[in-house]
């Protein structure tokens, strides 16, 4: 038995020390494998000793910090081909770089550059030659980048043929590895106010709601960010601290690039009522790092004073606001960088400001009026389609038992600012098609349970419903088609929200083929208003907004199918193409137009031999094409008579070409 014991415990000391010497020699590997030793030790030479390569920072080092907004950083390459024979069909890859070559790399012993694959191709390089190749580098900087993106070893990999005196080829190769990191002269950017006072009495409840709006990110986000903290001293009224607080996220983009703060949920934020502190906590992501440029999170942190006495108070004595906002920021580079700012958040009033909810509109910026000129004219009637964005925002869902949306009939505007109606003696110009609600959204504000009623704007007749049963689409959205329905307003009732956040609903829209105004009128028409009304058991908020009628534009091409002329002879058949563009609704359909068509003042003589129009789309030639000297130079007028009836979009030409074929001869001197 102590044979057995004394065996087992070797054992297990054998395998102990076995393990703990594996993992130091792990352990020293690695440690081996990214030294700046090793990679200042690394041979240049390559299966043969004729052909060397290396590839380094200036400097001759291998390992290098540069600025995430460089244009001076630079890897250089240096082959050498020694005594006899050359070298040919040479390739030089970098692989897994964290940088990527720039457009400016010229160098006259560089065949060409693939810089999608990070990828050169070289010239023949014969003996006795000691190439060195500046190639200009910056950061990979996509808008979802690897977390190792700013401190990385990338290796450079060498090869080609090197043919010898005797003309035998040999193939050649070597891998030369650098480090290199990538760094900023960054700043936090911290912005702070009061955007709500509300005292409030609702059933059973009174007291007041402030929300403070918060902006950080990283200055011009030069560098993305690992980790966001934020911690927000709590405003008082009369030296009491609020009752509850709720935070949500607008955007989380500059962080970790979510879209309508989704992913940010009540496991984000923590509120201490002993020391009146609220930290808001987000990270990025952590297989690939979201670096978005142009943007910044916003929160709107929600504080309530519940209570008869709080109420009383701030309409009797209102409030002061005198709160430290700590922002501290972590970001990606070579190094561990944490950042810190502070700002005051100062705000004394006694008036009301703003409401307990929100509700915002958005629309496309403009629309054309293309297909509403087409119609007039055309067999094929098509509408004019555009998507609105509501957004009803909860700002506190224990004071918010429902939501209802009021969608107010769209309107005309002229240059005057003057609304005109979309409806005529019950005849609608606009209606709703399609409503769409992210899935993601709706189980985030109004849960498993919740449900969207869809009304006509009596209030009565339901036209459907949202819930966890509804149908989705390709994008992952809840949707009713209700295009059948010729509806220009509807009703959305919500069930109770069950936490802060944006309840976002998108819905199709079209303005008619057939509207009932002339087209003189819709001459007038400068832009359309849409609105909304949310009503909720704590207040009633509009908004609204104008997007631009846009007036399509005459746009033409010109081609020749010669570019090389003599001044020798006569150039015979010199085509001249004009199309006539209509390849989008932007653009206007040509009616009765006249081509004049400008040639260089070089040409002295042009004779017309044929024209011919392909895909007319309801033009013709009218008359003879006439070629008239003006202002020195020679100009081909085409009038055309007719009117185009339709769009050429997705056809695969882009409208109506007037052909020309001509001869055309030179000045001599040209």
């Amino acid at each position: 038995m102590d044979k057995l014991l004394r065996k087992l415990v070797s054992i297990l000391l054998i395998i102990t020390l076995t393990g703990a010497n594996l993992s130091i020699l792990g352990m020293y590997g690695i440690a081996y494998a990214v030294s700046d030793m090793e990679l200042s030790e690394q041979s240049t030479v390559t299966q043969n000793k004729n052909v060397e390569f290396n590839a380094f920072f200036e400097g001759g080092g291998h390992t290098r910090t540069e600025l995430t907004d460089s244009t001076d950083a630079r890897l250089f390459l240096n082959i050498k081909v020694k005594n006899s024979g050359y070298l040919k069909n040479a390739e030089i890859v970098f692989n897994n770089a964290n940088f990527k070559i720039r457009e400016e790399l010229t160098d006259s012993n560089v065949e060409s550059t693939d810089i999608e694959n990070n990828k050169i191709l070289l010239k023949q390089i014969n003996n006795g030659s000691d190439v060195t190749i500046e190639v200009p580098i910056s950061i990979l900087n996509n808008d979802e980048v690897l977390p190792d993106n700013f401190n990385k070893v990338s290796t450079t990999s060498f090869s080609g043929m090197y043919v010898d005196a005797k003309g035998e080829q040999n193939l050649v190769s070597k891998e030369i590895s650098n480090k290199l990191s990538w760094n900023a002269m960054v700043q936090i950017a911290l912005k702070t106010e009061m955007t709500k006072y509300v005292p409030f009495i609702l059933e059973g409840k009174s007291g007041v709601m402030m929300q403070a709006k918060i902006q950080s990110g990283i200055e011009e986000n030069k560098l993305p960010i690992k980790s966001t903290n934020i911690e927000v001293q709590v405003p008082q009224i009369n030296g009491i601290m609020p009752t509850s607080i709720a935070v949500l996220a607008n955007s989380i983009k500059a962080t970790n690039g979510g879209e309508n703060g989704i992913d940010f949920t009540e496991q984000n934020y923590v509120y201490n009522n002993e020391t009146g502190i609220v930290t808001i906590s987000m990270n990025n992501k952590s297989d690939m790092v979201s670096w978005l440029k142009g943007v910044q999170d916003e929160y709107l942190v929600t504080f309530i004073f519940e209570g008869q006495e709080m109420y009383e108070y701030a309409n009797m004595n209102g409030i002061q606001v005198n709160s430290q906002v700590h922002s501290t920021i972590e970001v990606y580079n070579g190094n561990q960088t944490i950042l810190d700012k502070t700002e005051i958040m100062q705000f004394t009033g006694k008036q009301k400001m703003g409401d307990i909810e929100d509700v915002n509109i958005e629309l496309p910026q403009r629309v054309s009026k293309g297909y509403m000129y087409s119609n007039y004219s055309s067999e094929i009637k098509n509408e004019t389609p555009y998507e609105v964005k509501y957004t009803a925002t909860v700002n506190s869902a224990s004071l918010t038992e429902k939501m209802e949306l009021i969608q107010k009939a769209d309107r005309f505007v002229n240059a005057e600012g003057i609304e005109i109606p979309t409806e005529i003696a019950g005849s609608q110009c606009v209606y709703n098609k399609v409503i769409k609600i992210n899935e993601s959204i709706f189980d985030k504000i109004l849960g498993m349970d919740g449900v969207i009623e869809v009304y006509n704007i009596d209030g009565i007749t339901k036209l459907g419903e949202i819930t966890k049963d509804t149908e989705r689409d390709e994008r992952g959205n809840y949707f009713i088609d209700i295009s059948d329905k010729n509806n220009s307003q509807l009703i959305f009732r919500t069930s109770k929200p069950i936490t802060e956040g944006n309840l976002i609903i998108y819905i199709e829209k079209a303005i008619k083929s057939n509207i009932s105004y002339a087209e003189k009128q819709v001459q007038t028409f400068k832009g359309l208003i849409s609105e909304i009304e949310e009503k909720t058991n704590t207040s009633s908020v509009v908004a609204k907004m104008q997007m631009m009628l846009e007036e399509p534009t005459s746009v033409a091409e010109v081609t020749v199918n010669k570019t090389d002329l003599t001044t020798v002879v006569e150039n015979e058949n010199v085509e001249i193409r004009a199309v006539l563009n209509t390849s989008t609704e932007y653009n206007a359909l040509y009616k009765n137009p006249t081509l004049k068509i400008k040639l260089p003042d070089s040409i002295s003589r042009v004779e017309l031999n044929k024209i011919d129009v392909i895909m007319a789309n309801g033009l013709s030639i009218k008359g003879i094409p006439e070629i008239k000297m003006e202002n020195g130079v020679p100009v081909i007028n085409v009038k055309l008579e007719g009117m185009q009836k339709d769009y050429t979009i997705d056809a695969e030409y882009k409208g109506t070409i007037v052909v020309l074929n001509t001869d055309i001869t030179l000045k001599e001197l040209t």
